[in-house]
């Protein structure tokens, strides 16, 4: 028995990934623009959105900008099943970000240079819950009645991104220029999920067993550098200016995780099979220094930018190729 539950109990498939979008705003200004500012230099964050527009700022510069608090609050429900909801509020600090740019000459507008290392995700997640009812669970041949059922679960999720960036644009005529940047990002993320079960007669004296439970613990940990490449072009029309982005998909440099998990089963019948002897089972395993994988999609964006009057609007649309179901 103890041979089947610990290769079960160690393979938990990840079937989705979140946080590589273009949701998280950087810049001082390009945040106010909810990052729509693909077509135009706005701040130092260009390097991280369009880097062909960085040949269009006028001189050297540096900025360091954060959102001091945030506050989060999510409610799944039915998250446990029927009737079950699970909540979590937290108030976090939000990413920050040092960018620079470097013109060689002041005026000279062949190449300009940026970089800057900001901390784009930092998601704190934390779930718990119990639940006390009155069930029919064990036989009744054993247990006549109902039992208490008591269940209790916690779920803790910590994921952490930081990425350094170097990139340039350049022109190649007065009103289009092309761009190039290099991304480098240290991605961890720490989960752990633990799981109790019991059932205890109601009325314990005509019981011939005391109690059923069942108690599991997987906790797992990774760490992943990956490297991302992404081309500009940004044209500046009469009165238009146009952003067009590609990201190529990422390349995985190097990474480890582990795997540690625990699952006990109290006095259960092995199999199900009524006719065999309760038992108490235990499995446990831990698998360390193990491949970690980490994947960012492919990516092109297009944002425009026109003035009315004392007023300029600015517009961006991101579009985000498919990744196949992986393990982590």
């Amino acid at each position: 028995m103890l041979g089947f539950l610990l290769p079960v109990l160690l393979w938990q498939a990840a079937t989705a990934q979140d946080n590589h979008y273009e949701y998280m705003k950087m810049g001082s200004r390009n945040s106010i623009l909810a990052n729509a500012g693909l077509a135009r230099f706005e701040d130092q964050s260009a390097v991280i959105f369009n880097p062909a527009t960085l040949s269009f700022a006028n001189q050297s510069s540096f900025s360091f900008n954060t959102t001091a608090v945030g506050f989060s609050n999510i409610n799944f429900e039915n998250g446990l099943g029927q009737g079950f909801d699970i909540k979590y509020g937290n108030l976090n600090v939000l990413p920050t970000m040092a960018a620079g740019v470097l013109k060689p000459k002041k005026d000279q507008k062949d190449f300009v240079i940026g970089y800057s290392l900001y901390h784009p995700i930092n998601d704190r997640l934390r779930f718990s819950d119990r639940n006390e009812y009155q069930e029919n669970v064990i036989n009744d041949g054993e247990s006549p009645g109902l039992e208490n059922y008591l269940a209790q679960f916690n779920i803790s999720h910590d994921v952490d991104e930081v990425t350094g960036i170097l990139g340039i644009g350049w022109n190649i005529s007065e009103n289009l220029a092309l761009g190039i940047s290099q991304s480098f990002t240290y991605r961890s993320e720490e989960y752990l999920n633990t799981f109790t079960a019991s059932a205890v007669p109601v009325n314990a004296q005509n019981a011939s067993v005391d109690f059923v439970s069942f108690q599991n613990s997987f906790y797992t940990r990774y760490y992943k550098v990956i490297a991302v490449t992404k081309l500009g072009l940004a044209m500046q029309l009469d009165k238009w200016d146009i952003g067009i982005t590609a990201q190529l998909p990422s390349l995985g440099i190097f990474g480890s995780g582990e795997v540690m998990a625990q699952a006990t089963l109290y006095n259960v019948h092995p199999n199900g099979d009524l006719t065999m002897p309760r038992q108490s089972l235990i499995a446990s395993g831990r698998a360390e220094k193990q491949k970690a994988t980490y994947k960012k999609s492919m990516a092109l964006g297009i944002g425009v930018s026109r003035p009315f009057q004392q007023v300029r609007l600015y517009g961006a649309v991101n579009a985000y190729s498919a990744i196949k179901n992986y393990n982590i």
